[in-house]
């Protein structure tokens, strides 16, 4: 078996999956009923272990080679619920690159108006940041003419996708403006732009990735964005952004948006303004932030922020 490893060492990431995929259904779950291991269980032991070997190698080639695994073998739900995250961290283990003193000076100096990004932890972090900067704009918190008219029909919200398509390009913006991203461009699109070979269904609302030119995997967010007339609101952290976006694809940081419309202006012949599941956006804030650390674990961290988008 060592001398097996070895052979296997030398051999690419696309060759590993392929014996992987040929070679795994052909033996058998390993039998310890019996108290002794047969060479046929060695060999199913050994099969095993090639996706944690491709992991080990921190190689966007491994990381490619295991979502080729797991799409082939989506019975196989360890490879992406476990292999494929281990590989993704230890890729940005041995791809990261210490900021230049460059942009620590433009940290020190933007006397924290910006910040540092160099994880998906600090990346997620920018995104809640430059959201409430987005809703500051919104009402004219910032001296100017309040922006909230831009996301409204006359007297009635736009289209949740109109609502993507506006935070996705003001988000881009201000992450430019707000944060500093080491060695990496930023690049946030929206989700039929990103995945329009997606099956239906499959395809997030906002992408946020920061891509490195020396490194093939990004940093990434998820954003879920849903207007507060939603019929499935409070179900759609769960359902949509950690069960269909989140861990069938491997990424790990969600943030669930939920633009605010409830206002005096919103007329009240439309009939998605009597789908309000919220007296207040306090009280909406409150629960999406209670679910957001109820849905976080180990492997999944997401925030939530609900953006006030009402007519002053």
């Amino acid at each position: 078996m060592l001398g097996s490893s070895r052979v296997l060492s030398v051999l690419s990431e696309e060759d590993l999956a392929a014996i992987f995929l040929a070679a795994e259904p052909i033996f058998p779950d390993i039998d310890r009923s019996s108290g002794w291991v047969s060479p046929a269980d060695n060999a199913r032991e050994f099969v095993q272990g090639i996706p944690r070997m491709l992991a080990a190698r921190g190689t966007s080639e491994a990381v490619a080679a295991l979502e080729q695994i797991a799409d082939a073998r989506p019975d196989l739900d360890w490879i992406k619920r476990s292999v494929l995250v281990d590989a993704r961290k230890k890729l940005m283990e041995v791809s990261w690159e210490p900021p230049t003193i460059e942009q620590v000076r433009g940290v020190i100096a933007s006397r924290g108006e910006k910040e540092l990004v160099r994880s998906e932890a600090e990346l997620l972090r920018a995104c809640q940041r430059s959201l409430l900067f987005i809703e500051d704009n919104l009402q004219g918190r910032l001296g100017g003419t309040p922006q909230a008219f831009l996301l409204w029909n006359e007297d009635r919200p736009k289209e949740e996708n109109r609502l993507s398509d506006y935070l996705a390009a003001e988000l881009k913006r201000s992450l430019a403006q707000r944060a500093i991203i080491a060695n990496r461009e930023v690049q946030v699109r929206p989700s039929r732009l990103v995945s329009e070979n997606a099956p239906k269904g499959q395809q997030t609302d906002v992408l946020v990735q920061a891509m490195s030119a020396s490194a093939g995997e990004p940093l990434t967010v998820v954003v879920e964005v849903k207007g507060c007339w939603h019929s499935e609101l409070k179900e759609a952290m769960k359902a949509q952004l950690v069960d269909r976006y989140l861990t069938p694809n491997g990424f790990r940081y969600g943030l669930y948006v939920v633009v605010w419309c409830q206002c005096d202006s919103w007329a009240p012949k439309d009939y998605r303004k009597s789908n309000g599941n919220f007296r207040t956006i306090e009280e909406a804030r409150e629960y999406f932030e209670l679910q957001a650390t109820a849905l976080s674990s180990d492997e999944i961290l997401l925030k939530s922020i609900v953006l006030d988008a009402s007519l002053v």
